[in-house]
């Protein structure tokens, strides 16, 4: 198992690039960003569990990158890049928090339905061959999704149970796989985080204008 794990180890583009060059700096940065996302995962479930509230929380949003964080990691085993099969990894992350927003704030009809399609999308996606088109798809699909989490905050004027850290977490990730995507060429990579990290900071901006909106009312 360990000699099978090093072979796949070998295959990547890291492994097959490595030296002092923007791939490798990107490549370790990447491993920054996937702890940074995984605390960020953390304190959003425990933002949950502290709060027992999800009213900000956009269920359709956590849904779906939850299973983009699965398309990451099929993405990554098909051109072989470690750095996007680690941070894919963090779809595990997301379990417990599916389950608080389901304990605390509930599934719609709609969001079940969403949540059965992004299942069957992604079994697709592993099956079938066309495992690029698959991550362009999943990937704009994650921009639409991520326009929900402001829309709600909008809809709800309120900051509950959404936490600042995940945001923060997210917008460094989106900076670096930016980065990554240059170094590698990728033009998905490059045009998704761009227009995430504009998404995410006016997330972040709806998140400070709310918070301290109760903080002057208490």
């Amino acid at each position: 198992m360990i000699w099978q794990a090093f072979g796949l180890v070998e295959k990547t583009l890291e492994y097959q690039n490595w030296g002092w060059n923007a791939l490798t700096v990107s490549f370790w940065l990447s491993l920054a960003v996937t702890a940074v996302s995984g605390w960020g995962l953390i304190q959003q479930n425990r933002t949950l569990r502290k709060s027992r509230a999800a009213e900000a929380v956009a269920v359709p949003w956590m849904a779906y990158h939850g299973i983009l964080y699965a398309a990451i990691l099929v993405y990554g085993l098909t051109i072989s890049s470690l750095a996007l099969i680690l941070n894919g990894l963090l779809a595990v992350f997301y379990v417990p928090i599916m389950a608080g927003l389901r304990k605390f704030k509930g599934f719609t009809g709609l969001d079940n339905v969403l949540i059965a399609g992004l299942v069957v999308a992604i079994l697709a996606m592993i099956l079938l061959p066309y495992k690029s088109i698959f991550f362009f798809a999943f990937a704009i699909g994650g921009l639409v999704s991520a326009t929900l989490q402001p829309l709600e905050m909008v809809r709800k004027k309120s900051a509950e149970g959404l936490s600042i850290r995940l945001i923060g977490a997210i917008l460094f990730g989106n900076a670096v796989w930016f980065v990554y995507g240059l170094s590698v060429a990728d033009w998905v990579l490059i045009a998704v985080n761009a227009i995430a990290f504009v998404i995410f900071g006016m997330t972040a901006g709806l998140w400070l204008r709310y918070r301290r909106s109760v903080e002057n009312l208490t």
